[in-house]
């Protein structure tokens, strides 16, 4: 019973770390996959370099807080596996330790009548030193399980001295992390907060881009207009001094006219 019982347990211990040694291998995997990308969107030149780094350390930070958390629940398990094998151990050598000292008892009476009638057979003596030598052994039995129940007991009490450790550096971390993720939240309003006054920047120096440009446009066309009412100017001029040309010329015209005909008549009376 004993021995079925020993190695329920070991086979049960294996199997529970063959089965954290897996899941701490695929966690491995999953977190350098998870790694392998994060680098690979930073090699090809993302803008948010800052933020990545920041998700890989919170991301190895995860990974290491589940195999810490996986290892404290192996030890846990560990710790009341040995708990109750070294109870169980305790309880069959009480019991075997107290079969024998009824046995004991009871040829220690038969030995004390038989020395008192002087007929004790030769036979129940063997058989007394046998039980003697049984009683020994089991003592030295005894004192080895004790020494090694209080080896078992200071490696538990040195399991949950690394428990408490182990609990107290989760705090730690949990402690960072809470500190990483509000440095990124906070890091990622101010990048909002640039962002936006990056584009109300832009704005700004579109807006005035275009009203440069519309100056410009409108001093070209009070150019043009000045230019067309110099040319409209010029015109004027020039139709005004053709019509003085015109009525100059005619007035000589009519002039000679009249002398012409002065002249004739003066002939033709003379």
């Amino acid at each position: 019973m004993k021995e079925e019982i020993k190695e329920s347990i070991i086979i049960d211990g294996t199997d529970s770390k063959e089965s954290f040694n897996k899941e701490g291998v695929e966690e491995g995997l999953l977190s350098q996959q998870s790694n392998g990308t994060i680098e690979g969107t930073e090699e090809n030149g993302s803008p948010n370099n800052k933020l990545g780094n920041l998700v890989k350390d919170i991301r190895k930070n995860m990974n290491t807080l589940d195999e810490s958390i996986q290892l404290s629940h192996y030890t846990e398990r560990m710790i009341f596996q040995n708990e109750l094998q070294l109870l169980i151990d305790k309880h069959l050598l009480d019991f075997e330790l107290d079969r024998e000292k009824c046995k004991n008892a009871r040829l220690k009476r038969m030995n004390d009548v038989n020395r008192s009638v002087n007929t004790l057979p030769r036979t129940e003596n063997d058989e007394i030193k046998y039980l003697r030598k049984k009683c020994q052994n089991l003592t030295s039995v005894m004192r080895k399980r004790s020494c090694h129940i209080n080896k078992a007991l200071a490696q538990i009490k040195d399991l949950k001295n690394d428990k408490e450790n182990l609990k107290q550096q989760l705090e730690e971390k949990d402690l960072k992390i809470k500190e990483i993720n509000d440095n990124y939240s906070r890091q990622l309003i101010e990048m909002k907060e640039k962002v936006k006054k990056v584009k109300e920047e832009a704005e700004k120096e579109k807006k005035k881009y275009i009203q440069s440009n519309l100056q410009i446009a409108l001093q070209e066309q009070i150019k043009q207009n000045k230019q067309l009412m110099y040319n409209n100017c010029q015109l004027k001029t020039q139709i005004a001094q053709s019509k003085t040309i015109d009525k100059f010329n005619i007035s000589t015209q009519v002039f000679e006219i009249d002398i012409s005909r002065n002249m004739y008549r003066e002939d033709v009376s003379g």
